[in-house]
């Protein structure tokens, strides 16, 4: 099992009332995995952050690891090292 600590942030903190939490998944868990396990815990997050599919996020929203790398839609597939810390965030575009 890993440790993966996720960080909510805007919009994700605001719906879920939380800062940060921690959770637990399987060696073989990936991103996806991730989105699904928290479309399960917040279900408030689905249509707003978390696709219908409850296997995504939405446009805009991304994974950033340790907050310095983003994931991807790409790497949703890839897997997590223990102990990485996840941010939700948004991607504002604008000018």
């Amino acid at each position: 099992m890993k440790k993966i600590e996720i960080e909510f942030t805007g919009a994700a903190r605001a719906i879920t009332g939380r800062k940060t939490g921690i959770i637990e998944i399987s060696d073989r868990a990936s991103y996806r995995d991730i989105v699904s396990f928290l479309a399960g815990e917040y279900p408030q997050l689905i249509g707003m952050l978390i696709s219908e599919d409850r296997r995504s996020l939405l446009s805009a929203n991304f994974f950033s690891r340790n907050g310095e790398e983003p994931i991807l839609p790409d790497d949703m597939d890839k897997t997590p090292q223990d102990g990485e810390r996840l941010v939700v965030l948004y991607f504002i575009v604008g000018g």
